[in-house]
């Protein structure tokens, strides 16, 4: 039997995976609508890990873990560093 404690993170987890779609449906209705299409499976795009993240400073590498309890404490940690002043303009990574 899963306890509450498990239900609730599968309740957010899921929250998150769908928030994280709508935005993908947000931006790729947005694209159409400049004539544009988004592109998701070019070489291009797709990050490398190990690999930095963008537009942070100083420079973080980032890598791909299981997910454990430490590695999403090690997440939710770095998460709160940023208030949401501080948080980082993705706009500004499109500007060109």
């Amino acid at each position: 039997m899963f306890s509450s404690r498990t239900c609730q993170y599968k309740l957010h987890t899921l929250g998150v995976v769908n928030e994280e779609m709508l935005h993908l449906c947000l931006v790729g209705n947005a694209l159409r609508g400049i004539g544009s299409l988004p592109i998701l499976y070019d070489a291009s795009v797709i990050p490398q890990y190990p690999g930095p993240m963008l537009g942070r400073t100083p420079e973080l590498i980032l890598n791909l873990r299981r997910l454990t309890k430490s590695n999403v404490d090690t997440f939710v940690s770095v998460r709160r560093g940023y208030s949401m002043n501080q948080s980082p303009s993705y706009g500004r990574w499109y500007a060109g």
